[in-house]
């Protein structure tokens, strides 16, 4: 690969030397493709007179390393973050779990106590009836004496 100037029309934009094959230039307008010139001006790499590509290709190299570097380490956070997510998340569910056993038991308890209710309620209900004819018994017996006794001089 050989270096080349910049074109002229980027000269304003760039003022190094750099890797641009002359069949490459066009693609590189900003007229032409706009997007590509803007994304490959900022990728080019500066050459300082007596450098070379090998320079070039060391930096890409270190550069690229370095990337490595941090997206492993990036890698192995997310791996620990997912294993606490996972963790907590199956904390979460065992204790949802509970929740519901605690539930499922608590309205079995309820709904003894209300069974209780209803038939002690229902045995009271009974008693109080009882106790109630008693005295109404009671009541006429006394009445029918009370009668009787008046009636007699």
């Amino acid at each position: 690969m050989w270096k080349w100037a910049c074109p002229s029309w980027l000269v304003n934009h760039c003022s190094c030397l750099t890797l641009i094959p002359p069949f490459m230039a066009w693609k590189l307008h900003p007229v032409h493709n706009p997007p590509l010139f803007k994304a490959t001006l900022h990728s080019l790499i500066p050459l300082q007179r007596g450098q070379g590509i090998r320079a070039a290709n060391r930096q890409l190299i270190t550069e690229a390393e370095q990337q490595r570097l941090i997206l492993s380490d990036q890698q192995t956070c997310l791996i620990e973050t997912m294993s606490k997510q996972q963790a907590i998340l199956q904390e979460f569910c065992k204790m949802q779990q509970q929740i519901a056993e605690e539930c499922k038991s608590f309205q079995e308890m309820l709904a003894q106590t209300e069974r209780e209710k209803a038939d002690s309620n229902e045995a009271l209900l009974k008693e109080i009836q009882a106790v109630k004819a008693a005295k109404e018994m009671e009541v006429a017996a006394v009445v029918q004496r009370t009668k009787r006794a008046e009636k007699q001089p």
